[in-house]
């Protein structure tokens, strides 16, 4: 694995970039679930937009699994409640807060091997499983509600040193910062920049016809306003964004294209943009070469 490192300072690119393609080979359950909704929605598309636009806000339990490993058996638990939700949420360790948002449909314990490094180098460090994932409450969830999570947990254990986010993670963090968020430092991993890449991805994941996706699109400005693709991305208002920035992101990733991180840097006045190779979406996290970017990123601002 090689890591290539570049300081990029121009301005981002347009909001339509192409679709990332699948190239894994689907479950029968999957291949199940997207022709039928492909056949609903080219004979149905507003009935099938209806129920594609209820689906997207419940990320599903995964199984946990990590959090039964000997960090999360240490963790003090620290929990709260936002929006009447109960949200799990732990801490390790003594020292400079520093914040790790895990992805959509994933949980805290995905970040177990960045957590166990950063309290190693004399941090504290707090994750939380968002609602409606890992141990926490609820069944639905969406960005403004997770990022009301992160405010929180600014407002009790804050100011961090840093925040490190992952994926979807990434959007909510920025939102944060522009909201008050309380940071020196920004690590966002296989983060999407244009939150419009979430619709096209989703209707990807479903093989919806362009009808039901255009009626998706729809719904989602009439609940949250017209303007909330350039409101939530994270390329918008770069000016707001003005703490150095780590962006990490893998070359093979399938799930969110590099080019999307590629923007980030782009528009960032003070964002740094190391590309890996063969790691993918998920791997990253885990890998040694990335944890230790990530420690050195960190302790930088700490000495500075």
């Amino acid at each position: 694995m090689t890591i290539k490192s570049s300081f990029t300072a121009t301005e981002p690119p347009g909001i339509n970039l192409p679709a990332q393609p699948v190239k894994h080979r689907l479950s029968p359950g999957a291949w199940l679930l997207r022709s039928s909704f492909h056949y609903l929605g080219l004979r149905m598309p507003r009935i099938t937009a209806r129920i594609a636009y209820w689906l997207w806000f419940r990320p599903g339990r995964k199984q946990r699994g990590g959090d039964k490993s000997l960090l999360f058996k240490q963790a003090e638990w620290i929990p709260l409640k936002w929006q009447g939700k109960l949200v799990a949420a732990y801490a390790w360790g003594q020292g400079s807060p520093v914040l790790l948002v895990h992805g959509w449909g994933s949980s805290a314990s995905k970040l177990d091997m960045l957590a166990a490094a950063l309290v190693a180098t004399g941090n504290r460090v707090i994750a939380f499983d968002a609602p409606a994932h890992g141990r926490s409450g609820g069944s639905r969830t969406n960005v403004l509600e997770i990022t009301g999570v992160i405010l929180e947990l600014d407002r009790i254990h804050g100011p961090f040193a840093a925040v490190v986010a992952h994926s979807f993670g990434g959007l909510c963090t920025v939102q944060a910062v522009r909201q008050g968020l309380r940071v020196k430092r920004l690590v966002c991993i296989s983060a999407p920049s244009h939150f419009d890449f979430t619709l096209a991805s989703y209707g990807r994941m479903l093989n919806l016809p362009n009808k039901v996706v255009a009626r998706l699109s729809t719904l989602v400005e009439e609940k949250f306003g017209a303007d909330i693709w350039s409101r939530m991305s994270m390329h918008d208002k770069p000016g707001e964004i003005s703490v150095p920035a780590l962006i990490i992101h893998d070359e093979d990733d399938m799930i969110v294209a590099v080019a999307e991180g590629e923007c980030v840097a782009a528009a960032w006045p003070q964002a740094r943009l190391l590309k890996t190779n063969g790691l993918g979406h998920r791997r990253i996290l885990a890998d040694e070469m990335v944890i230790a970017e990530v420690s050195r990123f960190i302790s930088a601002g700490e000495e500075g």
